[in-house]
């Protein structure tokens, strides 16, 4: 290989890996998966992900230097979301690699704590139900508001026993 193409690819690798260091996080990857589903403020993600505000702001500070976040000013605060779609197709994509290639991934699945009779579903099979069963869209409001399943039906997961009635029968 000439000297040229060589000095090419190595200069590629290094510029990717820049993205590999931003995904070295578990609390990093975390907040990439929360913000996949919204836009949000630090605080928020704190909050979401159990970590400390100044943590946090370092993992963003990390992600925001990898450029897989950007920000927008909302008034005082900033708002951090993903700085492409394809962010959102990464953490997916790595996370059925994981699903394949990493056993203990299949465990937690397995031990995860769910209700019983509670069937969690991707969003293809989501859809496709959603013309003959009751689609519950249990997340946050503002992650609804971002984007849902037309015909879904929206109670956050804490406002649940609350609002049971609103169900239908």
């Amino acid at each position: 290989m000439n000297q040229q193409a060589l000095e090419y690819k190595n200069q590629l690798y290094k510029e990717l890996s820049r993205i590999g260091k931003g995904l070295s996080s578990d609390k990093r990857l975390a907040i990439l998966d929360l913000l996949s589903q919204s836009p949000k403020s630090v605080e928020r993600i704190a909050r979401e992900t159990g970590v400390s505000v100044a943590n946090t702001s370092r993992h963003l500070q990390v992600l925001k230097d990898r450029r897989l976040v950007k920000t927008v000013k909302d008034g005082n605060r900033v708002i951090y979301q993903l700085s492409s779609p394809q962010i959102t197709a990464l953490i997916a994509l790595l996370i059925s690699v994981g699903e394949q290639e990493l056993s203990e991934i299949n465990v937690l699945h397995a031990e995860a704590n769910r209700p019983k009779d509670v069937k969690p579903i991707g969003l293809e099979e989501a859809i496709g139900e959603a013309k003959q069963d009751l689609i519950l869209d249990v997340r946050p409001t503002d992650e609804y508001a971002a984007g849902h399943i037309p015909t879904a039906i929206n109670i956050p997961v804490d406002e649940l026993t609350a609002n049971m009635s609103r169900l239908p029968k």
